[in-house]
């Protein structure tokens, strides 16, 4: 797999490194009456590693939140994508999404890495909670004595893509975390947003490629409200 197409995952303080390919699927035609899910219910086969999670945790609920975290760690490193598990169902399948906090993560390990980053923060969103979870948003401070630091300090950010600037900070993260974004310049920072959605889409792909998944199909019948 060519490096260009790896997405580093940092799971916290001197953290393990997960590479995860970048992203190829895209969004849903506008105007798609059914909104894309955030959540895939899951049949493993008979007899593989998922179905005897699902089994343990269907008859032991004590002790779902650890088969569920030791399970999505493997997975997420067999696939290549931050996962989290959320649920068994009576079936003995397993509801299960993208990572949101852990593509942020990533996003803000890489942003630090840069020598003209003071820090890079995720900023939480205002409004009503939803039933489809909000892509990360983070903020971005530079050193005062870098290109983007100086005209943010000057007030002159620059938005236009054009710009040699924030054309390099784009590429930049992308190349650290191959995560789309939109970038938002500010007075004193630039914020951006990361497509968690186009990598919910990119999961599902792998998941129906894999030879021990009998099925992964959208949750559409119950969306936990966002956090």
């Amino acid at each position: 797999m060519p490096k260009s197409g790896l997405l580093r995952i940092a799971g916290g303080v001197g953290g393990a490194l997960l590479l995860v390919a970048a992203l190829l699927a895209v969004r849903p035609a506008p105007g798609q009456e059914t909104p894309p899910a955030s959540e895939f219910i899951v049949k493993f086969k008979a007899a593989t590693a998922g179905d005897r999670i699902a089994a343990q945790a269907a008859q032991d609920q004590d002790a779902q939140a650890a088969l569920f975290a030791d399970f999505a760690a493997a997975l997420s490193g067999e696939i290549g994508i931050p996962i989290r598990i959320e649920a068994v169902t009576s079936g003995r399948e397993l509801v299960l999404g993208v990572d949101a906090a852990k593509v942020a993560d990533a996003a803000i390990a890489g942003l630090e890495e840069r020598p003209d980053v003071v820090r890079a923060i995720r900023v939480e969103g205002g409004g009503a909670p939803q039933v489809l979870p909000r892509d990360p948003m983070l903020a971005v401070e530079f050193t005062a004595d870098s290109a983007i630091g100086r005209r943010l300090t000057e007030g002159r950010p620059g938005t236009s893509q054009d710009d040699p600037d924030i054309l390099d900070l784009s590429r930049d993260i992308a190349d650290r975390t191959g995560v789309p974004l939109a970038l938002r310049p500010a007075a004193s920072a630039i914020m951006f947003t990361l497509d968690v959605g186009r990598l919910t889409s990119e999961l599902e792909s792998r998941l129906k490629r894999r030879p021990d998944v009998a099925y992964a199909e959208p949750n559409r019948l119950l969306q936990p409200l966002a956090q």
